[in-house]
C-alpha cells in the first residue's frame, strides 16, 4: 500500500500544470513541494519527483538524467504534452519510471502516482523471482508457472524479454530500449518483431492472453511489467 503521506516534488514552468498537481496530490494526503527549472537540490525526503517536459526539453529530461544519477530508486513520472510519444520516450530512456500526459487528468494522475508509490520493494540490486497468487517466475531458469495451467517454459528470446521489463517493474520500457537489450543496437526500429514476441509471452504468462494485467502496451512508447497488488520481486 502507499504511504498515506508522501513528499513529492513536482519541477517545472507550467503554473496551471502546477496548481492542478498542488490540489490533487495534497487532496491524496500528500506534500508537494514546487521547484523550477533545474534539477531540485535536496532530494532527501522526496519520494517521487514529477518533471514536466513542456518547454526547453532538452534541460527537462537532463534534470531526469540528473535525479536519476542522484536517487537511483526514486520513482519519477513525467508530464508531456498529449500525443508526444518522442518526448515520453526521452523521458523514459533518461530514467523516467512514467508519464502522464498534459492537459493533466486528474484520475490518471492520480492512479499514476499511487502505482509508483506502492511500486513492491527490491531485494538487491537485480530481480531473479517473480511471484503472486496467479504467477510465478523464475528468470535465472527461464520458467513461469501460471495458475490453473501449471508451468510453461520460455525460449531464450522470451525469457530475455520478459527480463528486461521485470528489471524495471513498474516502469515503462520504452521499444528502443527493450530492443536493444534483447536484440542489440542493430535491431532498433524493429517494432514489429517486438510486438510479436510480447504476444507470444503474454499467452504463456497472462491469465486471458486478451486482456493482459502483466505486459501493458503504451502504444508507441513501450511495454510495462505491471506488478500484481502483492506482488513480490526478488534478487
Amino acid at each position: 500500500m502507499p504511504p498515506a503521506r508522501a513528499r513529492i516534488v513536482a519541477v517545472g514552468e507550467d503554473r496551471q500544470a502546477a496548481r492542478t498537481i498542488v490540489a490533487v496530490l495534497q487532496h491524496q494526503g500528500h506534500e508537494v513541494a514546487l521547484a523550477g527549472p533545474g534539477a531540485p537540490s535536496d532530494l532527501a525526503a522526496a519520494a517521487l519527483l514529477l518533471v514536466d517536459l513542456d518547454g526547453a526539453r532538452a534541460e527537462a529530461v537532463e534534470v531526469v538524467r540528473d535525479v536519476r544519477r542522484q536517487a537511483p530508486s526514486m520513482a519519477v513520472v513525467a508530464i508531456v504534452g498529449r500525443g508526444d510519444a518522442p518526448g515520453a520516450v526521452a523521458a523514459l530512456d533518461a530514467g523516467a519510471d512514467d508519464y502522464v500526459f498534459r492537459p493533466i487528468d486528474v484520475l490518471d494522475l492520480t492512479v499514476r502516482v499511487s502505482a509508483m508509490l506502492s511500486r513492491p520493494p527490491r531485494r538487491g540490486d537485480g530481480v531473479s523471482a517473480y511471484q503472486d497468487p496467479c504467477l510465478e517466475m523464475d528468470l535465472q531458469r527461464g520458467r513461469a508457472a501460471v495458475l490453473g495451467r501449471g508451468e510453461v517454459a520460455l525460449t531464450d528470446t522470451e525469457h530475455r524479454l520478459l527480463g528486461a521489463l521485470v528489471q524495471h517493474a513498474g516502469r515503462v520500457v520504452s521499444h528502443e530500449r527493450l530492443l536493444g537489450t534483447v536484440w542489440g543496437p542493430r535491431h532498433e526500429g524493429a517494432t514489429a518483431n517486438l510486438h510479436v514476441y510480447v504476444n507470444q509471452v503474454r499467452r504463456k504468462i497472462e491469465p486471458d492472453p486478451g486482456v493482459p494485467v502483466y505486459l501493458e502496451t503504451h502504444r508507441g512508447i513501450g511495454y510495462r511489467f505491471a506488478p500484481a497488488v502483492g506482488g513480490s520481486l526478488t534478487a
